[in-house]
Formats: C-alpha cells, sequence, structure tokens
C-alpha cells in the first residue's frame, strides 16, 4: 500500500482531527487544515516526523497548537493564517530548521526575542497582526525576504542594516512616519514596498542599494 506523503483536510467542519493522520508520522511531508472547527490540535501532531509543510487556515476558535509542535523537527515552512492566536507560539523557536514561517491575520501583539534563534530562516510573513513594534530579527543573516504589512508598527530599527542577506522587504499598509539612514547601506536589497505608510521624507542614501530594482512608494 502506498504511504500518504501529502494530506488536505478542507471545508468539513471538523471539531477534531482523525487519529488515524498520526499514523502517517514517517512519511507525510505536507499537511493543509482548512476551515475547521477546532478549539485544539492533539498533542500527537508533534510525532509527525517527516513533516516539512504545514498550513493551517481559516480555524476561527482561540485554537490552541500543542507544545509537542516543537517536536517537528523536519518542519520547514510553517503557514498559521486566520486563527485567533493572541500570543507567539513558544514552541516555533524550537524549530531551527525552519526557512519559511507566516503569521498571516491573527491577533498577535508583539514577537518574542527568540525568533532570533531561527536562523535558518530565509523568509519571514505576518501581515494582519497588531504589532506595535518591529519584530526582534536582528542577525537573522540568512533571511532574504521580509514581509510586514497591515500592523500597527510606526518606526524600523536602524539595526535592519544588519539582515545582510535581505532582497526582498514588503513593510507597505503600516504607520510608517520615516525611514533610518541604515537603509542605503543595504547592499543586496533590490525590491522594496513601501506605500501605504505615513512616511513625508526619505533619507539620505535612499536609493543608494546598487542592486535596487524596484520600488513602490
Amino acid at each position: 500500500m502506498e504511504k500518504t506523503t501529502s494530506l488536505e483536510i478542507s471545508e468539513r467542519k471538523l471539531q477534531s482531527i482523525p487519529a488515524e493522520i498520526g499514523e502517517t508520522g514517517n512519511s507525510l511531508t505536507r499537511l493543509k487544515i482548512y476551515r475547521q472547527n477546532l478549539g485544539t490540535l492533539p498533542a500527537w501532531i508533534g510525532r509527525l516526523a517527516a513533516l516539512e509543510e504545514l498550513n493551517i487556515n481559516g480555524c476561527f476558535q482561540n485554537l490552541k497548537l500543542p507544545e509537542s509542535m516543537g517536536n517537528l523537527s523536519s518542519l520547514r515552512a510553517p503557514t498559521l493564517s486566520r486563527i485567533k492566536m493572541d500570543s507567539f507560539p513558544g514552541w516555533i523557536g524550537n524549530l531551527r530548521n525552519l526557512q519559511y514561517l507566516a503569521l498571516i491575520n491573527n491577533t498577535i501583539c508583539e514577537i518574542p526575542s527568540f525568533i532570533k534563534n531561527l536562523c535558518n530562516l530565509r523568509m519571514l510573513v505576518i501581515h494582519g497582526n497588531p504589532l506595535k513594534t518591529f519584530p526582534p530579527i536582528s542577525g537573522l543573516s540568512a533571511l532574504e525576504t521580509l514581509y510586514i504589512a497591515g500592523t500597527d508598527i510606526s518606526e524600523i530599527p536602524e539595526w535592519i542594516v544588519s539582515l545582510e542577506s535581505l532582497k526582498e522587504l514588503f513593510i507597505h499598509d503600516n504607520h510608517l512616519k520615516d525611514l533610518p539612514d541604515s537603509f542605503g547601506k543595504m547592499a543586496k536589497l533590490e525590491t522594496l514596498y513601501l506605500d501605504g505608510n505615513d512616511i513625508l521624507n526619505l533619507p539620505n542614501g535612499f536609493l543608494k542599494p546598487a542592486m535596487l530594482k524596484r520600488i513602490e512608494i
């Protein structure tokens, strides 16, 4: 019998996840859970040892994500979208192999400092969350794409230049009033989206990055 490697649970309004899925731990690499009436995910989800991609979308209750998810050592790309989730899941800090992380249209107000432990992260997406301050991601030297939009952030820190691999920066539709002078030192930046903010003045050297190809203000 052929093993299941990809599974989508969609539009069925389930209140619990079938336990049989936990038996696919050595083969399941992709799991999508879409628009279910879940209040919690079972602890056994942390035993899906081969899971690389996880997409949880549109579970409108205050979904509880078990700490056992910190055992998903193969996980590379989780997307948590449209979940009533007030705090950043602590177990994410254990997933040092993450390359992609998306938090979309949740209710997260703050990103904790341990996000800096995700040293292999290449793309970070935070959209539609009521953040007040910029995520503490200084030193994420592998990060190539940063997407922060639809937040209450009003300031970008000077240390953004420490993101030395950054090629794409999408910071539109926030409440930014100005930009740090360090923008001119982001040598690898190719794409910059700033539209939908309250910026009146641009810093000197704003167009200095030699690689910059596309700007939207």
